[in-house]
């Protein structure tokens, strides 16, 4: 938390709190998130760069490679990813994408469209400031308000601005497809993500608007994550394997997942993002 300054980091083969597994002490978010990865830069096609990243854990026998590049003619961001199991046992893990979006581009009004039909307020929040009800279930967007916050729902598809002094986690479930858009119309310009829902069934969504007035936000962060995960805790994978929704990979097993991120116009609610990128309105 001392050096988060933002950006997209892979959770794993952690995600949330730390913990110990077959001796083994994961930390907060992951050994993925804060270790270097060997980066090397080849040309896909004529025009075209492909960045490829490669990491072996130290504290689990797991490789991740990565590839990652642009299409020459669309705002198109595809991600190629694959997790190994090197070691000679069998190997849990949980696994997530942890995209944070700020301001100049996330501002009140901002809009979230994703095929979610539940959400599932985390058992714990950040902070008192929390609009939402401790581990209660909602429909989406709708989600139940707690008393301390006045009651009632709140649409948490729409972004408040950080003059709402507040911060909100849980997950998004039951979801019909793996995709989402964040929009803003005030800006004309819109996010989509897409990805694999047997690999990331649930979304986590965490909202830090100024509502955590001490460490390590102080009061005037402005954040917002919309993260894929394979697992709808946030207490760790030793939670996650209690409850049985962590992955396990063979000894020399793999698993790989592939997602499109867009750039877009606004117009109006999303229906749908493609695999491929294409955003459907309506």
């Amino acid at each position: 938390m001392d050096n988060y300054t933002g950006g997209w980091q892979v959770l794993f083969p952690n995600a949330g709190g730390a913990c110990t597994v077959n001796g083994a002490p994961h930390t907060f978010h992951g050994e993925a998130s804060v270790v270097p990865w060997q980066c090397e830069v080849v040309e896909r096609a004529p025009g075209v760069p492909e960045v490829r990243l490669v990491v072996r854990l130290a504290r689990t026998p797991f490789r991740l490679e990565r590839r990652v590049w642009l299409e020459a003619d669309r705002p198109v961001l595809r991600i190629q990813e694959r997790v190994i199991n090197e070691g000679a046992q069998a190997q849990p893990f949980v696994w997530g994408h942890h995209p944070a979006f700020g301001a100049p581009f996330l501002q009140a009004g901002c809009r979230l469209d994703v095929p979610a039909r539940t959400f599932l307020a985390g058992d714990s929040q950040v902070s008192q400031s929390a609009w939402v009800a401790p581990g209660v279930r909602s429909q989406w967007p709708y989600v139940s308000r707690s008393e301390s916050a006045g009651g009632g729902t709140v649409d948490l598809s729409v972004v408040p601005g950080p003059e709402a002094h507040t911060d909100n986690f849980g997950f998004l479930i039951d979801l019909e497809e793996g995709w989402y858009a964040l929009s803003n119309d005030a800006l004309g310009t819109g996010f989509g993500l897409v990805w694999p829902l047997d690999v990331f069934p649930c979304v986590w969504l965490w909202q830090e608007l100024g509502g955590t007035q001490g460490y390590p936000w102080w009061g005037n962060t402005y954040v917002m994550g919309v993260e894929p995960h394979s697992s709808s805790t946030a207490d760790g994978l030793a939670t996650a394997i209690e409850r049985g929704t962590a992955h396990t990979l063979a000894p020399g097993e793999q698993l790989e997942a592939e997602l499109t991120a867009v750039l877009f116009e606004p117009r109006g609610r999303v229906s749908r993002v493609s695999r491929t990128g294409e955003v459907t309105f309506g």
